[in-house]
C-alpha cells in the first residue's frame, strides 16, 4: 500500500439481513481533505457535530445506489419515489489497518465459508474445487430456506452458480446449474420475485422440457402475476408429467376458479360501462 492510501469498510444489510462488505481505498495524498472526512466518517472518531448529530456513517440508510456486486444488488430493490421500500443499512464500517484481514467470507455458521459476491473471490476455478465451493453454498441455501429466511436463501442461491459456472459446459456441473435455479425459483416465488421466476424456470425448461417441477414453478409465477391462460397451460404439462402432486392438481384447480373470476368481474365491468354510454 502506498504511503498516503487507507482502506475502509462498509458493512450493508437488506431489512436487517446481511447483505455484504465494500472496502474503499482512500488516496489521502490525492484528495487529502475528502479522503479523510471520509475516513473520519468510517471510523465516528469525530463523535458528534455542530447540529448536534453524530459523524458517522453506521446505522445510516441508503438512498441511492449504484455499481459493484453488493450495491447492484441493491438496486434491485423496489423504490417508490427513488426511496428504497425496504431498508439498506450500513450496519457496521470502519478503518482496516495494514496487514488486517479484510473478512470477506461469510461467517454463518453453515458450509458456506466464502465471498458473498463471486467478484471477491480470488480462488482457483478449478473444476473439482468449483463444484465443491457450489455445493457448499448451495446446502447453505436449503438451510435458509427452512428457517424461512428467504432473503437469505436467495442470496446464497445466486451467489456463485450463475457467475462462475455460466460458460461451463460439462454436463454433470450444468445438471446441477439447473438444479440450483430451482430451488432460486422457490425462494423468488416466497419474495414475490415472480418475473425472475419465470426467467429462471424457463431456462431449466428450454434445457429439459419434462422437468415438471419448473413448468409448475413457473405456474405458480404466471398465477401470481394474474396471468391465468399461461399459468393453465403450465399446469396442464406439469400435471400430465406428475400426475399423482396433489400441489400441482390443487393449483390448476384453484388457478381455475381464480380465473373464472377475473372473467365474470371482467364481464361485470364491460356491462356496467356499456349500460352507462346509453
Amino acid at each position: 500500500m502506498a504511503k498516503g492510501d487507507c482502506f475502509v469498510f462498509l458493512d450493508f444489510a437488506f431489512n436487517q439481513v446481511p447483505a455484504g462488505r465494500v472496502i474503499i481505498k482512500l488516496f489521502l495524498d490525492v484528495a487529502p481533505k475528502t479522503a479523510e472526512n471520509f475516513r473520519c466518517l468510517c471510523t465516528g472518531e469525530k463523535g458528534m457535530g455542530q447540529l448536534g448529530k453524530l459523524l458517522y456513517y453506521k446505522g445510516s440508510r441508503m438512498h441511492r445506489v449504484k455499481g459493484l456486486d453488493v450495491i447492484q444488488d441493491m438496486s434491485e430493490i423496489p423504490r417508490e419515489n427513488d426511496i428504497p421500500q425496504g431498508d439498506i443499512v450500513i450496519c457496521d464500517c470502519g478503518e482496516l489497518k495494514p496487514g488486517e484481514p479484510w473478512c470477506l467470507e461469510e461467517n454463518d455458521g453453515t458450509a458456506d465459508v466464502y465471498p458473498p459476491w463471486p467478484n471477491d473471490w480470488n480462488g482457483s476455478v478449478d473444476e473439482h474445487l468449483l463444484t465443491g465451493v457450489i455445493r457448499d453454498i448451495n446446502g447453505s441455501g436449503h438451510i435458509f430456506y427452512h428457517k424461512q429466511s428467504y432473503q437469505d436463501a436467495e442470496r446464497k442461491y445466486i451467489d456463485w452458480f450463475i457467475e462462475k459456472s455460466s460458460k461451463r459446459a460439462d454436463n454433470s456441473f450444468m445438471e446441477f446449474r439447473y438444479n440450483v435455479l430451482l430451488n432460486l425459483c422457490a425462494v423468488r416465488l416466497k419474495l414475490n420475485k415472480n418475473a425472475e421466476v419465470i426467467q429462471h424456470s424457463s431456462e431449466v425448461i428450454a434445457h429439459n422440457p419434462d422437468n415438471g417441477k419448473a413448468f409448475y414453478r413457473r405456474a405458480c409465477a404466471k398465477l401470481a402475476l394474474k396471468e391465468y391462460d399461461g399459468a393453465l397451460q403450465d399446469l396442464k404439462v406439469a400435471y400430465k408429467l406428475h400426475p399423482n402432486d396433489r400441489s400441482i392438481r390443487n393449483t390448476f384447480e384453484a388457478t381455475k376458479r381464480k380465473r373464472q373470476l377475473y372473467l365474470n368481474k371482467e364481464k361485470l365491468f364491460y356491462s356496467r360501462a356499456f349500460n352507462n354510454v346509453h
